[in-house]
């Protein structure tokens, strides 16, 4: 046999076992070929919808989901989460338009800038005493380098190859080209704040990023914080009387009360305490002249019913 031939029957065995590999592998893994998931949300503390897209000339790229609860058409187990105790950012958001957009520094890459540019750590944080949000996220089909490839990590904090020169970055705060400020901010109750300015910066692509969108109703961004405790309380306001207590209380009664507590970043709503305001139902008032000294009545407020008995000689 020609040598030639050979190396066609060989290489026809050979594509004909690449083949049966293949289809081995995706009967027992169908998931192999598809592109990574990001991690399942049950870990994840946020959910709803952010809003990327305006009039000007960065039409964004519409809705981006946060956590797969909030959107059951985007592919499974997925979601972003905030640590209360250290405001550290982690996991992956997801776009219809331009897939996973990632927390992680392990998918994203270092930062072109600071902060947090300098290779460890979350890549955004909230500060939990103020709220304010700042770091990063990044698109991963920014660096993809191959076009229609999916990538599941950035080799750099440049642009892919394949990505037309956008890096996929998204600032969640920083100083506009007019020199005003923007941000993103969480309020205690979790969710992100509405001010004019309470925006997230993603190039040309993206565009400006809005975390409470009125689109999206109740289903705007929002970090689902426990509920506030009294053992988490930070703060507690003043002992309030219980009102109409004495109306059905006797005379004299100690009145009881009630204290808000606030627990601070990390915890929605406030706590209840009961509290003892040190006040008493007020004694009825004396009744001078009908020879009885009832309670609330003295030798002073009235002598005729509670004067001293005199001794008879």
């Amino acid at each position: 046999m020609k040598p030639h031939t050979l190396h066609r029957l060989y290489k026809a065995i050979m594509f004909v076992v690449l083949t049966g590999i293949v289809i081995f592998v995706y009967r027992t893994n169908p998931d192999f070929l598809k592109a990574p998931k990001a991690e399942s949300s049950t870990a994840q503390n946020v959910s709803g919808f952010a809003w990327s897209g305006g009039a000007d000339a960065n039409p964004g790229i519409g809705w981006i989901s946060f956590n797969d609860t909030s959107d059951a058409s985007a592919p499974p187990a997925y979601g972003v989460n905030v640590d209360t105790a250290t405001g550290d950012f982690s996991g992956t958001a997801w776009s219809e338009h331009i897939g996973w957009i990632s927390f992680d520094r392990t998918a994203t890459n270092n930062p072109p800038l600071a902060p947090f540019n300098g290779g460890v750590g979350a890549i955004a944080k909230v500060n939990t005493s103020t709220g304010v949000v700042t770091g990063w996220a990044r698109a991963i089909s920014g660096c993809e380098e191959v076009p229609g490839v999916p990538v599941a990590t950035c080799a750099s904090s440049n642009a892919g190859a394949a990505a037309g020169g956008w890096d996929g970055w998204i600032r969640l705060s920083g100083t506009a080209t007019d020199g005003s400020p923007y941000g993103v901010s969480i309020m205690n109750n979790g969710s992100f704040s509405n001010d004019v300015n309470a925006y997230a910066w993603g190039g040309d692509v993206v565009g400006w990023v809005d975390f409470s969108p009125e689109l999206a109703g109740s289903n705007i961004v929002h970090v689902n914080f426990p509920a506030c405790t009294i053992a988490n309380v930070t703060s507690w306001g003043s002992c309030n009387e219980q009102a109409g207590f004495c109306s059905s209380n006797s005379p004299g009664t100690d009145i009881p009360g009630t204290r808000l507590g606030t627990c601070g970043f990390g915890y929605s709503g406030s706590a209840t305490q009961t509290c003892d305001p040190g006040t008493y139902c007020p004694l009825p008032a004396a009744v001078n002249g009908n020879g009885i000294c009832e309670p609330g009545e003295t030798m002073l407020n009235a002598p005729s019913d509670c004067r001293g008995k005199v001794q008879q000689f």
